[in-house]
């Protein structure tokens, strides 16, 4: 066991905060339909028609499929049950924290120091809300951090298998979110402009990830069901979401860079005002790790400003550059307590006793918790009331004020009901005044 109580305390925020989410009910209504999707993908198994509802209108066209493949094969694995989604997410959080870790190992951050920012990344709030809502950012999020790794590795040591899986991972994103994941092509220039490295490996690595999206279009473009998914996507999502015709958020085209700026503020804010009372840490600061921090706002700034010229904008956007963001306040932290023995080193036994208790503890939690209710408990159970007393039931008739997004998605993904607002429909939804929370995080 570790002799670093910082890593104990990772382990409790895992055990307390993230586990006993695990196998709790109610979630995100995009990330609710995400997994009905993927449930849906899982028992037809085509690649490029995915559906959401079994109706006519329940096409689904409104992002890359690569999140639907991968979680359709949880489902395949597990079967529907209602923590499959949770599963997903856990894994791909625990790989987050991987790869933040080696991003970490790789600009110098010491192994005793890197619960710094393995914590900030747990507790930050958009990401510990958006870790496990089966939202697609995160896992976005994953394979664009790896690609930014293996390209920095590659700049420190030319190798080509790094270029050949960072293209690969590069192209993974696009897969998940479309033009989003092309923050990732400023890293080589970044890199270029700030650590000085070779002009001719970022060409070079320029080459292959262009190349990697060049094939992956041509791919798309050539295989006719990809190409009529793909088309639909640019056309129904992407157009109408830079045009504002699709959802348009009430607070304005900046209420995107409100939320970064509070965000962010969060986690630099004490380290600021410490080195601005204590200007010579400031000045003893390597200029290495003053590159690293600058190289790290301007990734984590490529991938959140850019989307501002869309008026659709959601909190959770963010959530790819939050890494960036915390391996930049990483390198702050670290430097301001490298000569404090914040948590001290003691016996690993003790360590130990600690960490499994309460890892012990947040287990029990989620067993204890296991079917209870994150949110919606009140639609759920009476959804569940409903869906029990009609089981041959695959459509329902409901009104439009009563129906919502939440209704919608809940009826789908934990009964494949779809709900219509038609007069043929023999079933009629009565679920009375029912209070849905807010969808917003």
């Amino acid at each position: 066991m570790t002799k670093n109580l910082g890593i104990v305390v990772l382990i409790a925020i895992l055990a307390l905060l993230y586990i006993p989410q695990l196998f709790m009910q109610g979630m995100f209504v995009d990330g609710t339909l995400y997994g009905s999707v993927s449930r849906n993908f899982s028992v037809s198994s085509n690649l490029f028609i995915l559906a959401e509802t079994h109706d006519e209108y329940g096409r689904f066209i409104g992002h890359p499929p690569l999140l639907f493949w991968l979680q359709g094969l949880l489902f395949k694995l597990f079967g529907d049950h209602f923590f499959v989604e949770r599963i997903f997410c856990f894994c791909v959080f625990i790989f987050s924290l991987i790869g933040l870790s080696k991003l970490m190992s790789f600009i110098g951050i010491k192994k005793n120091h890197k619960w710094i920012g393995l914590v900030l990344f747990s507790v930050m709030p958009l990401s510990y809300w958006g870790q496990m809502q089966n939202l697609i950012e995160p896992l976005l999020s994953l394979f664009s951090l790896g690609s930014v790794y293996l390209l920095m590795k590659d700049n420190q040591k030319p190798n080509w298998k790094f270029l050949g899986l960072a293209t690969i991972l590069f192209v993974a994103a696009i897969m998940c979110k479309g033009f989003v994941a092309l923050f990732v092509l400023t890293a080589p220039f970044f890199s270029w402009i700030i650590f000085k490295s070779s002009f001719k490996r970022a060409l070079l690595q320029y080459c292959f990830l262009l190349l990697g999206l060049f094939i992956l279009i041509i791919s798309l473009y050539l295989y006719e069901p990809a190409n009529d998914y793909f088309s639909q996507y640019f056309n129904e999502q992407f157009i109408k979401s830079l045009t504002g015709k699709r959802e348009v958020n009430p607070a304005g085209r900046f209420h995107l860079l409100e939320r970064l700026t509070s965000e962010v503020l969060v986690i630099f804010i004490p380290a600021l005002l410490v080195l601005f009372i204590r200007r010579k840490k400031l000045n003893s600061m390597s200029s290495t790790n003053k590159k690293w921090i600058v190289f790290m706002l301007c990734i984590g700034f490529s991938a959140s400003l850019p989307i501002l010229v869309s008026p659709k904008q959601m909190g959770f956007y963010l959530i790819p550059s939050i890494p960036y963001f915390i391996l930049a306040a990483s390198v702050m932290y670290v430097h301001l307590l490298r000569n404090i023995n914040l948590f001290s080193k003691i016996k690993s036994t003790v360590n130990g006793v600690i960490g499994g208790g309460v890892f012990a503890i947040g287990i029990s939690i989620a067993v204890f918790n296991f079917g209870s209710y994150q949110r919606d408990a009140e639609l759920l159970k009476a959804i569940d009331r409903y869906a029990a007393n009609h089981p041959e039931m695959k459509f329902c008739n409901v009104t439009r004020p009563q129906m919502t997004n939440a209704m919608i998605a809940y009826f789908q993904r934990r009964h494949g009901v779809s709900l219509v607002s038609k007069g043929d429909c023999k079933c009629n939804c009565h679920l009375g005044k029912e209070k849905v929370i807010p969808n917003q995080p």
